[in-house]
């Protein structure tokens, strides 16, 4: 399930944590090809409202506003559930009306990507009670086996 953007898809994000790397491997292409990715560090003014753009500084602002706008736009169309729009919602405040993407993005990035001792031990949870009942599909039961052995014998980066 995709819109169709150009010549880039729009990833769409269903909420199911199976599915969220793919998602955001995705988002992460579609964002390059689409122009979203910016230094935010540098360039975030403290505020889209006030923004004025006449110095080089302030284009910069101005550019990062508008790129801003454009990312939580498709953040919006790219979710396909409430509780999804609702993190687009909390990124909203006074200062920044459309809500700031990369807020949207970390709340993202915490919910479905935990501390990973937590994710191993329920992955090992969810492949102790991963059975093959009389009414299941093989080919079921081997697809998601093999979706916990991929998440269960992930390198670790320390």
């Amino acid at each position: 399930m995709s819109e169709e953007k150009g010549s880039m898809k729009l990833p769409r994000f269903d909420g199911y944590v199976e599915n969220y790397d793919k998602w955001a491997i995705q988002w992460a292409a579609f964002a390059e090809v689409e122009g979203l990715v910016m230094h935010w560090a540098i360039a975030l003014p403290d505020s889209s409202v006030s923004v004025l753009g006449k110095d080089a500084v302030g284009k910069l602002q101005v550019a990062t506003v508008k790129t801003n706008k454009k990312a939580m736009a498709y953040l919006a169309l790219a979710f396909d559930n409430l509780k999804l729009l609702k993190l687009v919602t909390k990124a909203k405040s006074d200062e920044w009306p459309e809500g700031q993407a990369w807020k949207v993005m970390q709340s993202l990035n915490k919910k479905y990507r935990p501390n990973e001792l937590q994710a191993r031990v329920e992955l090992r949870k969810r492949l102790r009670n991963l059975k093959l009942r009389f009414e299941q599909d093989l080919v079921t039961c081997l697809k998601s086996l093999w979706q916990l052995s991929i998440y269960l014998c992930k390198p670790r980066l320390t």
